[in-house]
């Protein structure tokens, strides 16, 4: 914990201006309320503020995954379903709202949201060309499904994403 980012109840009450400088400065405020840290205020990230595609594909994982990180990919492959993932990979990659993009798919609102969070931890860790090849790999899906997981990954290596 920083402790110049350590700001009073008080304080925030009467000066959240100053507050505001303090996330500013170091990207969140600690917020104590008799002498005990409380809450922990940072800026809200819309979707329009996050970067361009081109910048977030510089933290794709380009070398081979480990064991364990293997072995957590297909779990999470597993989880979201290897057919739903190529489906809705752009919406995942965008992270659209799964009740809106799956509203036709025979799942529970709680269901979808898994799915999705499960799909989206996979782009978040640079995995998505990983999990790609798995399923082409494997071939277990569809052969629609896994000739998509084809295009997909070759869209993703054309773009220079590993």
């Amino acid at each position: 914990m920083n402790w110049n980012a350590v700001v009073s109840k008080e304080k925030l009450c009467a000066e959240f201006e100053a507050v505001e400088a303090v996330i500013a400065q170091y990207g969140e405020a600690v917020i104590i309320q008799d002498n005990v840290p409380k809450y922990v205020l940072k800026p809200f990230v819309l979707p329009s503020d996050e970067p361009e595609p081109a910048h977030r594909q510089s933290s794709r994982v380009r070398r081979p995954l480990t064991v364990e990180e293997k072995t957590l990919l297909r779990r999470k492959l597993d989880s979201t379903g290897k057919g739903i993932f190529v489906t809705y990979y752009a919406h995942f990659r965008n992270q659209e709202d799964p009740l809106v993009f799956m509203a036709g798919e025979p799942f529970t609102q709680a269901s979808k949201r898994a799915r999705s969070s499960t799909a989206r931890y996979i782009f978040r860790q640079g995995w998505e060309c990983h999990a790609l090849r798995y399923i082409i790999q494997k071939n277990r899906a569809e052969p629609e499904i896994v000739q998509r997981a084809r295009e997909l990954l070759a869209q993703e290596e054309a773009a220079g994403t590993p």
